[in-house]
């Protein structure tokens, strides 16, 4: 038994005798369910549970109140598909709703002679709840009015004039609660989290009433705190109570305490008859130990959220059921099984004899989105791509100032070093072409050299950024953005951003040289992965670049191609975003630079990790002065992965811009450039663990020793991230940034408020010295990782000339000390780092 069932079964024995007895039990074949322990008459209300054991409703928030919400808008469009007008996507819809909700507590409400007598049964706190969602219904129902009357074509010529105000408003009661009521979960291969939603309205009814009488009169209704037990009839000791309760607006049906499906279903799939919608989550669920833990359960499988368009928290997201209530709209129906009583779809469904999901489903779903519910979703793309964590209370007062402060980052002025400069050696192709780069290990010590008159240290400063344009309706367009390449970097770092932020761009077209004519019907590879097949599918780079109306180009395809693709791109005056690394040699990153700035372009390089949360919460720690005046630091990205990659096999194989060290060391090399400039010198040890030992790093004097290093074949369950040890303090962080792997996953929306949050358990550890002298630790948690402020940052670059954050001559700087590193090593000796 579940721990709410001991809960609810602990709150029924301690009630005293003169309570009507009730008893939670396991029926085999049927699953749990609550039973009279003694003889009861029509409408007895049973023990009253004194708090919500589900979850408190929470009331409609909108931005823009003169606008009709997602839920306003489907109920709106219900209601006219009730009132009679034609729409062949909602009328197999409505012919498997019920056909009144007369016995709903918010419909009995509306019958005054019913009205006070219903009241009188509820506790004072179901009482208020009850009249805040009434006003909430009723507000919906004068802005449909209004809504209707400044748009004269929504109405039924006048009909909503000559006919009897109440009999129009129990038709809009109907559709509200239909657009109002439960939602189930699937799992689905689709981007966003909330698609696999799907809702079932029925689900109320069939959960808490007899299969058999889905109709029950209101005399024999009773509604309690969160919930009660009332008898639809006499019953006698050992029938069934069912259980009632308000609005609310859960999503998890398992934890609904009390509902039994008829017995000796044949080919039904569920296990003792009891409706199961995620039996992993089920079961973790049960084995929780609070409520706390069930709540963060809940939320990890998004179970838990709040079903309207609404912000809080300084977060803005349209409603989960913007989707889910429109998938059932094209549920297709077979009218040979549908010759039963209307309710056979839904009872079917809640059977487990039908699955109403299904790609194709998916499809129309996406496409009534944007037929239906245009309002929501223009709105939506000038709004919520901008709330950011950050945002206070007072600001979400103010939508305005949302957009007019874009995000918060960080903005650094550079200390003074003295470079030495020195020549000579063998230059880096030669290098390149003599090194196998299977199993990689490289490390790379950077020393630094204090100036007679200057500190080492940097000067951080911590301040807001110009916002990415004057005002929310400067950018007119989307910037029409070109991907070349349909491999892992486009699918999982680039694509989900660029959708996440509609209202910053539009994914246009993509090179796919290998596509076919058929397979560019749906978009392609990356049109068939994210559904939007109207994405232009071509086969040629030049044609790709001819078009007029291409701005952006960001380049995902293997290193070797970066050079002549982006240079291609720049001489036909695209903007370009190149993933790292940007090229295999020193000298062609600078040409290219040399050649976007004569051509007045943007050109950037995805340096993602610059935002990794392990990386926020150091440079933090530094800009605080935490650790006082740095003398070591190591950045190391260790994994055990012994056999050859089985997909992007280039990264391994022996060529221009392959292997281990120009595979992560961009991202290494780059954060230690941004947090301590160029180095005077540099020690490398570069080797094929296939044949070689571990890397062995000469010890220096300089004061300041980074050193970055990376293995593919480190065992350690958990791998150091960064090691920096100061005057002051120690920081010593283990594990990974987060936001990869859950791009890789796809369960977490990239615009959630939970992507980028690393877990605690992988906490960094601050070691200093306090007021008296002794040593002490503390855990840091995390700054939030955001790989989005990246394109935001572009965006602005290109819409507004912001000031770039990835700047091309600092993604050309880490191919110089790669270069570099690569004559360290083969030469076996320190080598000074000449000027840019």
């Amino acid at each position: 038994m579940d721990p709410p069932w001991l809960r609810l079964e602990k709150l029924i024995n301690s009630e005293e005798n003169s309570i009507v007895r009730v008893e939670p039990r396991y029926v085999a074949g049927a699953g749990r369910g609550l039973f009279a322990t003694q003889d009861l008459a029509v409408r007895t209300l049973s023990p009253q549970y004194p708090e919500p054991i589900l979850p408190q409703f929470i009331p409609i928030s909108t931005i823009d109140p003169p606008r009709l919400t997602s839920i306003q808008l489907l109920s709106l469009h219900l209601y006219r598909v009730k009132r009679g007008i034609e729409d062949d996507s909602f009328d197999a819809y409505i012919s498997t709703l019920p056909t009144s909700f007369a016995d709903h507590p918010l419909a009995i409400m509306q019958n005054s002679g019913l009205r006070l007598a219903f009241i009188k049964m509820v506790p004072r706190s179901v009482e208020n709840m009850l009249l805040s969602v009434e006003k909430r219904l009723k507000d919906d129902w004068n802005l449909a009015l209004r809504t209707m009357e400044h748009f004269p074509g929504l109405s039924l010529s006048g009909k909503e004039e000559m006919e009897d105000s109440n009999y129009l408003f129990e038709d809009y009661v109907w559709a509200w609660l239909n657009v109002n009521t439960r939602c189930l979960y699937h799992e689905l291969g689709f981007p966003q989290p909330s698609d696999n939603v799907t809702m079932c309205p029925i689900l109320d009814f069939a959960n808490h009433t007899p299969i058999d009488s889905l109709s029950i009169t209101q005399d024999e209704f009773a509604l309690g705190d969160g919930m009660a037990f009332s008898t639809l009839g006499p019953m006698k000791n050992g029938d069934q109570v069912y259980l009632r309760y308000g609005g609310h607006s859960n999503a998890f049906l398992f934890s609904e305490y009390g509902f039994v499906l008829p017995l000796g279903l044949q080919g039904a799939h569920i296990t003792d008859g009891e409706i199961v919608i995620d039996p992993d989550l089920e079961e973790q669920f049960e084995g929780a130990k609070n409520s706390q833990l069930k709540q963060e359960l809940l939320r990890d499988r998004n179970y838990w959220g709040d079903w309207t368009f609404h912000v809080q928290g300084g977060e803005a997201r349209p409603s989960y059921r913007v989707i889910t209530a429109l998938r059932l709209l094209h549920v297709s129906i077979n009218p040979e099984n549908d010759s039963n009583h209307e309710l056979q779809l839904w009872e079917d469904s809640i059977m487990g004899l039908v699955d109403n999901v299904s790609e194709e489903n998916e499809l129309k779903v996406r496409q009534s989105v944007i037929d239906l519910c245009k309002t929501v979703v223009e709105r939506s793309k000038t709004k919520i791509s901008f709330i950011r964590s950050q945002v206070t209370d007072s600001e979400a007062s103010d939508p305005v100032e949302w957009l007019r402060r874009a995000s918060v980052n960080h903005v650094h002025s550079c200390g003074t070093f003295t470079p030495v400069c020195r020549g000579g050696g063998l230059s880096p192709q030669a290098i390149l072409n003599s090194l196998s780069p299977h199993f990689f290990v490289f490390a790379l010590a950077i020393h630094y050299v204090r100036d007679v008159d200057t500190s080492y240290k940097r000067d951080y400063r911590i301040e807001e950024y110009t916002p990415l344009w004057p005002s929310p309706i400067s950018m007119v367009q989307p910037i029409r953005t070109g991907v070349i390449g349909v491999g892992s970097s486009a699918i999982t770092f680039h694509v989900p951003f660029l959708l996440a932020l509609p209202n910053l761009f539009e994914v246009y077209s993509v090179l796919e040289r290998k596509a076919t004519d058929e397979q560019k019907k749906s978009g392609g590879t990356i049109g068939a992965k994210f559904n939007i097949p109207a994405i232009r599918v071509i086969n040629t780079i030049e044609e790709f670049l001819a078009d007029p109306e291409l701005q952006l180009v960001i380049i995902t395809t293997p290193n070797e191609t970066h050079y002549p693709f982006a240079k291609a791109a720049i001489q036909a005056k695209k903007h370009v975003l190149l993933e790292k690394p940007v090229t295999p040699t020193y000298a062609e990153a600078k040409e290219l630079n040399s050649l976007a700035k004569s051509q007045g372009i943007i050109l950037s390089a995805f340096q993602n990790r610059r935002w990794d949360s392990d990386f926020l919460t150091l440079k933090k720690l530094v800009s605080e002065g935490k650790l006082g005046d740095l003398v070591e630091f190591e950045s190391r990205f260790d994994r055990y992965r012994p056999s050859p990659r089985t997909t992007a096999f280039w990264r391994e194989a022996a060529g221009p811009g392959a292997g281990h060290t120009f595979d992560l060391g961009p991202h290494l090399i780059d954060q230690v450039l941004q947090l301590f400039g160029r180095p005077n010198r540099l020690t490398a040890s570069i080797q094929n663990l296939r044949g070689f030992g571990g890397p062995a790093v000469d010890d220096t004097p300089y004061p300041i020793r980074a050193t970055v290093a990376a293995s593919s074949l480190s065992v350690k369950k958990s791998q150091l991230r960064f090691s920096v040890r100061g005057s002051k303090g120690s920081y010593e962080k283990r594990g990974l940034d987060p936001q990869e792997d859950q791009l890789k996953a796809r369960k977490v929306a990239v615009l959630d408020a939970q992507f980028g949050r690393e877990d605690e358990t992988i906490a960094g550890i601050l070691d200093f010295i306090n007021d008296n002298g002794t040593i002490e630790s503390t855990t840091v948690t995390s700054e939030k990782g955001s790989y989005q402020s990246l394109f935001e940052n572009l965006a602005g670059a290109i819409a507004s000339g912001a000031d770039l954050q990835v700047k091309f001559e600092q993604s050309a700087a880490v191919i110089q000390m790669i270069e570099l590193a690569m004559l360290s090593s083969k030469e076996g000796r320190t080598v000074e780092v000449p000027a840019p």
